[in-house]
């Protein structure tokens, strides 16, 4: 069997044992450089993109799995204004290297670039720059951030046993990453979802523009380098 290790966790979803019942004989590690996404913006007076690619995945940055979370920030240097777009990631959508329909999160299966042009035919805007993200990088520049305060707006558990109170929540690494995948204790799933990942993402911005930024800023700094 020949197959993108990108693919595993769909094989698994049908085959919960597949690991155990296959063994890996052979690997070849395939590098492609990633177009410059940088459109000669003006970051001071121009209104620009940010995409945000969260991937299913822990480790290695560098290692190409689905695009679970996929978030737009945009940002209006001159009003001081962010705007977020979420795209829940089970959302049919035609993608751009395969000019057929699938879900959102399956464009990440060819890389970062793939879902960019994606999400950009599909809204008709450009992306201008891009952060790609998995569980490890989240938890890395979140406890570098000496944690995060996030408002829950119910009590509960999160599918890892972390507890989240109603209301403010003190979290670290771990925790904001549990709430932020959390789905199936809300009725409304994955765009409830969507609503969390928002809120921690908008807490660690409120973090590092906050005076203890200055204190700590080369670990946030180490946290996020590789998040490219």
């Amino acid at each position: 069997m020949l197959f993108n290790e990108a693919h595993r966790p769909i094989i698994k979803e049908s085959k919960p044992n597949f690991d155990k019942e296959t063994k890996v004989i052979w690997q070849i590690k395939v590098t492609t450089e990633i177009e410059d996404t940088n459109k000669d913006i003006n970051v001071t007076q121009d209104s620009f993109n940010m995409y945000i690619s969260g991937i299913d995945t822990a480790g290695n940055i560098d290692n190409v799995s689905r695009s679970d979370v996929n978030m737009i920030v945009t940002v209006n240097p001159v009003t001081k204004n962010i705007l977020l777009t979420s795209i829940p990631r089970d959302y049919y959508v035609t993608l751009a290297d395969a000019n057929a329909q699938d879900k959102l999160t399956h464009s990440g299966l060819t890389g970062v670039d793939n879902t960019m042009k994606t999400v950009e035919n599909l809204l008709n805007v450009k992306m201008h720059f891009y952060a790609r993200v998995n569980f490890s990088s989240l938890v890395k520049v979140v406890d570098a951030l000496g944690g995060i305060d996030v408002k829950s707006d119910r009590d509960l558990k999160a599918w890892t046993g972390k507890d989240i109170k109603e209301g403010w929540n003190h979290m670290d690494g771990e925790t904001a990453l549990a709430y932020a995948r959390c789905r199936h204790a809300y009725q409304d799933g994955d765009s409830h979802r969507v609503r969390n990942q928002q809120d921690v993402l908008m807490a660690i911005i409120t973090k590092m523009i906050s005076p203890a930024l200055l204190t700590n800023y080369t670990n946030i700094l180490k946290a996020v380098e590789e998040s490219y």
